[in-house]
């Protein structure tokens, strides 16, 4: 037998996500990420320059004060070796490298999130349906298309978003046949 000392933590997450500021397709992936958990809503976005510096661009460096961000996921693998990053008032801030989509260790919505089996049955849910940026950060979008199979499984249907019903969501229109997939 032997010892070791172990030392954990208790308390919340509050996560950021770290993108290259001029890369479309790295900012889709995070925002699909985002909306497999809590809609998106709790992750503000933290700009990387080109030279692999972060920075305050929209206020990113001053939301990790403000949110109290505990980590910083990074989609551009850049930050990753560094380990941290300084927050705007100095605080420094985990990195994590960014997992693939399919992660669930990184990417499973939470269960306050989740919908009962009963509420499932037969509800019509809508996504993005592209990789338009604009439409995953509005509505989200599934982390996979393997989960496709899931929601049906449990009588959802998933359509992808139209004009009228994009609209419905964003509004929170009361007479909206259709829920938002980021919950």
């Amino acid at each position: 037998m032997r010892q070791e000392r172990i030392r954990f933590e208790l308390g919340l997450e509050h996560l950021a996500l770290a993108v290259a500021e001029d890369d479309l397709d790295q900012m889709t992936t995070a925002m699909r990420a985002a909306s497999s958990m809590w809609g998106g809503r709790r992750f503000p976005l933290l700009m990387v320059e080109k030279s692999g510096d972060a920075t305050d661009a929209a206020g990113g460096l001053q939301l990790l004060d403000v949110l109290d961000v505990t980590t910083v996921i990074d989609f551009t693998g850049k930050l990753t070796a560094a380990g941290s990053v300084r927050s705007h008032e100095g605080r420094p801030v985990r990195v994590e490298a960014a997992r693939p989509l399919e992660d669930a260790r990184q990417w499973a919505p939470s269960a306050l999130v989740s919908h009962t089996l009963a509420e499932l049955d037969g509800r019509m849910f809508i996504e993005a349906g592209a990789e338009n940026a604009f439409q995953v950060a509005a509505v989200g979008r599934l982390a996979t298309r393997e989960e496709l199979d899931s929601w049906a499984k449990f009588g959802a249907e998933l359509r992808s978003v139209t004009d009228a019903n994009f609209f419905e969501a964003q509004v929170g229109a009361a007479a909206s046949s259709t829920t938002p997939c980021m919950g």
